[in-house]
């Protein structure tokens, strides 16, 4: 049985939540993922697009990323421009999730992020009142002051809850578990920007910087800003 508490809980390591407890790490929250055996929950065929390479910088994960050439496509264009931001201004052929979402489950876990793998997310656990403090797995039950769902299109834990909304009291939907119906794919950058934000918002929330209600209002605007036109809002960088 797993007794621990953590600042955030992420269930799936897809791109939202790869990101997520890498940005919560940084910022010295506590974070654990349950990581599905591979295969499990991941959509079949997701690429890499532009506007990935800003985000990962963010991340504080760049450079290595470029190094390890996770990046690498058969025919790449970028460059840093004014403000130091990364732009990739051409791009041919295919750039599989997969080895980035290795090296960022390697990365999280060297960061203290408990990378608990492989397991599957039984339930949500929650209090009389309704709000969620973690997710029983096949390894035990997991505490948590906020669970994310990164678990993909399924929406596991919106299911679990019987809930529509985004985000409630303890947790946040992001990537495609925030999706709704009819809704295309998130995709690797929409996903990890809801990540980020949502990383973002739990941090505030534990430091008593915002409420609940808020945090739930600006998560929601997040992703339909997301839906819409694609706006990315302003990240905060990450230490490094």
């Amino acid at each position: 049985m797993l007794d621990d508490a953590y600042d955030l809980l992420v269930v799936g390591e897809g791109p939202g939540g790869c990101a997520a407890a890498i940005w919560a790490a940084r910022h010295d929250l506590s974070a654990a993922i349950v990581a599905a055996p591979p295969g499990r929950t991941e959509r079949r065929g997701l690429e890499l697009e532009l506007g990935v390479e800003p985000l990962l910088w963010h991340l504080g994960l760049l450079e290595e990323a470029l190094a390890r050439g996770l990046l690498s496509a058969p025919s790449a264009r970028g460059g840093w421009s004014e403000g130091r931001r990364f732009r990739l201004s051409q791009l041919e052929g295919e750039r599989p999730w997969a080895p980035l979402r290795d090296f960022m489950l390697e990365r999280a876990a060297e960061l203290g992020v408990n990378v608990l793998r492989p397991a599957r997310a039984k339930r949500a656990m929650r209090r009389r009142s309704g709000r969620v403090v973690g997710v029983d797995t096949e390894l035990g039950p997991v505490i948590a002051e906020l669970t994310l769902d990164a678990a993909g299109g399924r929406r596991w834990l919106a299911a679990q809850l019987g809930v529509a909304a985004p985000a409630g009291p303890g947790f946040f939907l992001v990537g495609d578990a925030a999706g709704e119906g009819g809704d295309p794919p998130a995709g690797v950058m929409r996903a990890m920007i809801s990540g980020i934000k949502a990383a973002e918002l739990s941090d505030k929330l534990l430091h008593d910087e915002t409420s609940e209600p808020q945090a739930t209002a600006e998560h929601r605007s997040l992703l339909e800003r997301l839906r819409g036109r694609g706006v990315a809002p302003r990240l905060q960088p990450s230490p490094v």
